[in-house]
């Protein structure tokens, strides 16, 4: 900051981006600002290499230019020269490139085109990471189309950085963050708006099948296996046929070579197979997600098992006729120290089901979810209440990656304990466990469909949280 107070003078703008400094005025200012750089530079420990400076002139001022600057080894261009990612010269210059970025832009969609054929996971999340992948899309979007709107949400975020530097504040004042934190904010709600008109404007065009899936695509963590990168040691990458088949259930799209039969004997569909108790998938989807459930669990609570047995019964009578009365009564899992004091027993159950299946299609996904956290409730709530003296939990899913209310509550607390334990921030956290139930049910659902029905599978682990948030880049949610 002293040598920018020192080499003020007379130049008329002035700006610093680490250590590239930058000056526009009068010739006459500039060498003057020069002369200050070079001779008061080294006492800061900032060494001016003309062999990389350049000063750009009008071609009317060409000839003045050679003379003040004369000797300097300052190079001088009538055309214009890249600057910070950006173009500064002639219409001619800017013009030749920004096309010369074009066309690499191009090339590079070229080359993730014939990538995609092998990599299809790998060349979507290249092109689309970091874009909106809610609402039922698949955050591709059209770069002329969007041109004008990017273009004017730049000048916004920018403007109050851009006040500071025709003012000449030598001094950063953070009501500048403010001021861009908040246009980022409004940017970001106005374009979920524009999204939002934009669904409601082209959802009264689809089929009601299509929009029955788009809406259950649209639901909070159905997405979330489309915005993280795609790697294979957090469980987050998906082989070509595997990309291809979840697209296709996302869209109710047909995929490619299915057998007309299933081994099972009845015609082979989509919702047969989701559905299909041959060779365990059903009962393959489900564990992977209570072992998900309880290695998640063992992080924050003590004493976590899976399947624990329930107290015999002793004459107690319950209010409801579907509750569970079997002494040998199993739920998925079980842990100490969750949702009260660290002795009180919290138990979960999962279930999983198809809301396209046939005898659900008439029915709103939102009533579905209720009806089997009643479902679960009326069988083991009051048992765990009254003879547990502890607390249950349904966790209730659809295949395509929605929870109910009650298992929506339960991960965002799991996420509450795992980013205060592990020191990562709550959203973060939470977009994970999105992330990873949603590629778990991906994947099951896709075993489903390709499997040769045989009882193998293995328990996931949480051991690379840390890891996986950072590689994986899982953003929050907004």
């Amino acid at each position: 900051m002293e040598l920018v107070g020192e080499t003020w003078f007379s130049v008329t703008i002035f700006a610093w981006f680490a250590d590239d400094a930058t000056a526009a005025g009068s010739l006459t200012g500039l060498r003057k600002w020069w002369s200050a750089f070079v001779s008061l530079g080294p006492a800061f420990g900032y060494n001016v290499k003309p062999s990389k400076s350049w000063l750009i002139v009008k071609a009317e001022h060409l000839d003045l230019a050679k003379n003040l600057f004369d000797g300097c080894g300052v190079g001088i261009t009538v055309e214009g020269k890249r600057h910070l990612g950006a173009a500064i010269g002639s219409p001619t210059f800017v013009q030749h490139y920004v096309n010369e970025k074009v066309e690499y832009w191009v090339s590079c969609v070229r080359k993730l085109s014939v990538i995609a054929k092998a990599q299809p996971h790998a060349a979507y999340c290249a092109f689309t990471h970091g874009l909106i992948t809610r609402m039922g899309g698949l955050g591709l979007c059209n770069p002329s189309a969007n041109a004008n709107f990017e273009f004017n949400s730049s000048i916004q975020v920018t403007s109050s950085l851009t006040k500071e530097i025709i003012e000449q504040q030598t001094c950063f004042r953070m009501s500048v963050v403010s001021s861009q934190r908040q246009a980022k904010a409004d940017i970001i709600a106005l374009r979920h708006r524009q999204l939002v008109c934009k669904q409601s404007e082209l959802t009264p065009q689809l089929p009601a099948s299509l929009r029955r899936i788009v809406s259950l695509s649209s639901e909070k963590g159905a997405s979330s296996w489309l915005s993280v990168l795609p790697i294979e040691e957090h469980g987050f990458a998906l082989h070509k046929g595997a990309f291809r088949d979840a697209l296709c259930l996302r869209y109710g799209w047909l995929p490619n070579s299915l057998p007309a039969k299933c081994v099972c004997g009845h015609g082979f569909t989509v919702d047969h197979a989701m559905n299909c108790a041959t060779g365990g998938f059903p009962t393959l989807r489900h564990n992977e997600l209570r072992d998900f459930t309880a290695a998640a669990l063992s992080e924050v609570c003590h004493n976590v098992a899976i399947e624990p047995v329930l107290q015999p019964l002793s004459g107690e009578s319950f209010r409801y006729a579907t509750a569970n009365v079997e002494d040998e009564a199993r739920l998925d899992v079980s842990a100490h120290g969750f949702w009260g004091s660290r002795h009180q027993k919290a138990f979960f159950d999962v279930r999983i089901f198809n809301p396209t299946a046939p005898s659900y299609r008439n029915t709103a996904v939102s009533s579905l979810y209720r009806r089997f956290e009643r479902d679960k409730q009326r069988m083991y709530e009051q048992r765990i209440r009254d003879v547990e003296m502890g607390s249950f939990t349904p966790l209730v899913f659809s295949t395509f990656g929605g929870m109910g209310s009650a298992a929506t509550v339960a991960y965002k607390r799991l996420a509450s304990m795992l980013s205060t334990q592990r020191g990562q921030s709550y959203s973060s956290v939470v977009s994970w466990i999105r992330c990873s139930t949603s590629f778990s049910l991906l994947r099951s659902a896709v075993t489903c469909l390709r499997g040769a029905r045989s009882h193998r599978g293995s328990p996931v682990t949480i051991g690379a949280l840390d890891l996986a948030i950072l590689e994986g880049q899982v953003l929050p949610s907004h």
